[in-house]
C-alpha cells in the first residue's frame, strides 16, 4: 500500500512539475517570406543523411565558416529534439518580440484552416498556445514547443510580414 502512494506521489509531483513549465503565449502569426528557419523544413532523406553524416566528423567545426557551423547547430538541435519533420510558425510577442514554434500535425491544422485563403494586408490572425521554450534560438529568435494551441483568431487589420 505504501509503495502504491510512494509510486503516485512521486508520478503526481513529476506532472506538476511538468506543467509547471509551460507557459501560456499569445502573439500574432508572422510572415517571413524568406526565412533561414525554413531551410530544414521538409528536407529530402538523402540531404538528411548528408547533413548527419556531417555531424558525425568530429572535425566538422574546422571545415565551414561560422555561418554554415551555426546551421549546423540548428539542424542537430532540430533533430535531437524530434523537430526535422513538425510543422513551425512564427509569432510576434509583445508587439517586437519573435519567436519560433514547433508543434505537431493534429495542433498545427489549427491554424492552418485560418491561414489559408487569409489577406496578410487586410487581417492578422491572433494565436495562444501553451507550450515550452526549448532554446534562445540559433539566428535571434527564440524557439518554442506548443503542445495545445487553445486559440486561433482572425481579426481586422494588416499582418505584420517581411520578405
Amino acid at each position: 500500500m505504501t509503495k502504491t502512494f510512494l509510486i503516485v506521489s512521486i508520478f503526481l509531483l513529476f506532472s506538476i512539475i511538468a506543467k509547471s513549465q509551460n507557459e501560456n503565449i499569445k502573439g500574432d502569426y508572422y510572415i517571413k517570406l524568406i526565412d533561414v528557419h525554413d531551410l530544414f523544413n521538409g528536407m529530402p532523406k538523402d540531404l538528411k543523411e548528408k547533413m548527419n553524416k556531417i555531424i558525425s566528423n568530429p572535425n566538422y567545426e574546422k571545415e565551414y565558416s561560422d555561418s554554415e557551423k551555426k546551421g549546423i547547430q540548428y539542424y542537430m538541435f532540430l533533430s535531437q529534439n524530434n523537430l526535422l519533420d513538425n510543422p513551425r510558425f512564427k509569432l510576434k510577442v509583445d508587439g517586437e518580440k519573435i519567436i519560433n514554434v514547433f508543434t505537431t500535425n493534429k495542433e498545427f491544422v489549427k491554424i492552418k484552416t485560418k491561414i489559408e485563403n487569409f489577406d496578410k494586408y487586410e487581417e492578422h490572425i491572433v494565436i495562444n498556445f501553451e507550450g515550452i521554450k526549448k532554446s534562445e534560438g540559433f539566428f535571434g529568435e527564440p524557439i518554442y514547443y506548443a503542445d495545445k494551441i487553445n486559440s486561433v483568431e482572425k481579426v481586422l487589420g494588416e499582418s505584420d510580414w517581411k520578405k
